[in-house]
């Protein structure tokens, strides 16, 4: 971008060189135009402008301050702050540039020279809306085409820097005072005009062939490129009535005002649709992934254990079965010979010693759940995708061997897990969700004070006697040993659903602000060749 800034400025200041403007102030006709004209217009557009540039501001902060949390843990996450920021800073130039123009004294302005005798001699031109379009057009320039269509910064430069070129020229054709350099240089920025457009239009064709279907507001992003080139030519329009004469100076100044205020209300009001269907979109897929990853975790319980409930931990402790049956509370039940809804789990146990071991487990599953280190050294990609060194892995998960009491008073040997359901919003503070798991076997003569050899022997038995804030790992010195993290159903939203979906992961180079989609492997690749 140094380079587009660098053409800009080398342009503005060979142009000035060779126009030599005369100050609109030091003109007696030319000042009447400025002092006659209604400033009023400005001052209510600059108050909206700076409300609008507050709200952008204040959304940029949020999601700053709202980001820290995924960028610690998505480490390659590149920032999506752009168009808030490009949003804000168009809306800051355009308010100063209103509240200039809306006092005569503080308006940059020169004498437009009546070459040849279209226009009243003495004619202002309003050389600070062609600064602010300098700043501003490039600026919705990277939002339509970096931004909001993906395209490749190199992409977009080409036509940015012709725009601004050919702007400046039409402010040197109406300051000159040669009329065949007047129309020499009309006809040379309505040329560069079309080859922008050109390639802006091109942008457009490129995002239909490689945008994925699923891109969140696909079909409106492609009329913020091919509706500035509609403007633009509006404010040609505008021009060419302008320096033939046909629009006086105030009817040109409001005309100008009209479709530069209109222009930026319209992207502020895209963006906001943009955004919201970018956040809904990309929450509807973690929660879709998360739903699967929590189906295919409760696959691997019931693979281990043979009874698999949800409870409710309530804040007095008591992990209590639901009211109405679910999982398989028919199955225990017929196992226990009693009713177990909305019992408490606890209670389900055989004797005082192995209800105070259950609730140090409760307590202790908990305590690693809810444990800020939990899982820290892993990384994901962009794409979801988790990793991590074999070293840091967490530890193995653990059980509860103990027994409990059917309805005969025999006691059964059980080896009992629980994990801890992610929290959300909704339930920060209440009731934790859990889901327990159970293996149940008969207990045989010799086996009155161990637990069934049957238990799982790919978990870690926990043991309430000891400080453990998790278990043993293939590499007990490791850094995930001693983080003590035991796996659950918390850690799918750190680990990373779509990994477990294979969703591909490539290199994105050029825009970020696509949001999360569903698109093939193939629509990947090919965007991945339009990149820088």
């Amino acid at each position: 971008m140094h380079r587009q800034v660098a053409i800009t400025l080398a342009t503005w200041g060979i142009s000035w060189l060779v126009a030599a403007p005369v100050s609109c102030h030091e003109v007696p006709s030319c000042a009447k135009h400025l002092q006659t004209y209604p400033g009023y217009y400005h001052v209510i557009s600059a108050a909206a402008l700076v409300a609008m540039l507050g709200h952008e501001v204040l959304s940029l902060i949020a999601t700053y301050m709202g980001a820290q949390e995924t960028q610690a843990l998505v480490p390659h996450l590149q920032s999506r702050f752009l168009p808030t920021l490009l949003l804000a800073v168009m809306f800051g130039v355009l308010a100063t540039a209103e509240r200039l123009f809306s006092r005569a004294e503080w308006t940059i302005a020169h004498v437009m020279p009546s070459a040849d005798g279209l226009t009243a001699p003495g004619r202002p031109v309003y050389t600070m809306q062609y600064m602010e379009w300098g700043i501003n057009v490039p600026i919705m320039l990277i939002l339509s085409g970096y931004c909001t269509l993906g395209r490749p910064l190199r992409e977009v430069s080409r036509p940015l820097i012709v725009t601004n070129v050919y702007v400046i020229l039409c402010w040197v054709a109406t300051a000159t005072e040669s009329a065949f350099l007047k129309w020499f240089l009309i006809g040379v920025s309505f040329a560069m005009y079309a080859w922008a457009s050109y390639d802006m239009l091109n942008w457009c064709s490129a995002y239909e062939r490689t945008a994925p279907m699923d891109l969140p507001s696909r079909s409106l992003r492609p009329f913020l490129s091919s509706g500035l080139v509609a403007h633009l030519l509006l404010y040609g329009v505008v021009y060419m009535a302008s320096v033939v004469g046909i629009m006086d100076a105030h009817t040109e100044r409001k005309s100008f005002f009209a479709l530069t205020f209109g222009a930026k209300l319209a992207y502020s009001a895209a963006f906001v649709f943009i955004r919201a269907d970018e956040y809904h979109k990309t929450l509807t897929d973690v929660l879709r992934k998360v739903s699967v990853s929590n189906v295919g975790m409760i696959s691997i319980l019931r693979g281990s254990f043979d009874i698999i409930l949800p409870c409710v931990l309530d804040a007095a402790g008591r992990c209590k079965l639901p009211d109405k049956y679910s999982g398989d509370m028919t199955k225990l039940e017929k196992i226990l010979g009693y009713g177990v809804s909305g019992a408490n789990l606890k209670d389900l146990l055989a004797g005082d010693e192995q209800k105070k071991d259950f609730s140090a487990y409760v307590r202790n599953v908990l305590r690693q759940a809810d444990c800020p280190q939990a899982f820290n050294s892993a990384t994901l990609s962009t794409q979801g995708a988790w990793s991590c060194d074999s070293g840091a892995m967490p530890p193995i998960a653990q059980v509860l061997h103990s027994k409990i009491q059917q309805k005969s008073q025999q006691k059964l040997n059980t080896t009992l897990h629980l994990s801890v359901v992610p929290r959300s919003a909704l339930s920060l503070g209440k009731e934790r969700q859990l889901v327990a798991a159970f293996q149940i076997a008969t207990e045989g003569p010799n086996d009155q004070e161990e637990p069934a050899a049957a238990a799982v022997t790919n978990f870690e038995t926990f043991k309430a006697g000891q400080s453990s804030m998790g278990g043993s790992t293939a590499n007990p010195t490791s850094e995930g040993s001693s983080h003590g993290i035991v796996a659950n159903l918390a850690d799918l939203t750190k680990l990373g659903a779509s990994g477990m979906l294979g969703t591909p992961e490539f290199t994105d180079e050029a825009s970020e602000y696509w949001g999360h989609t569903a698109s093939d492997e193939s629509s990947q690749k090919d965007f991945a060749g339009d990149r820088m």
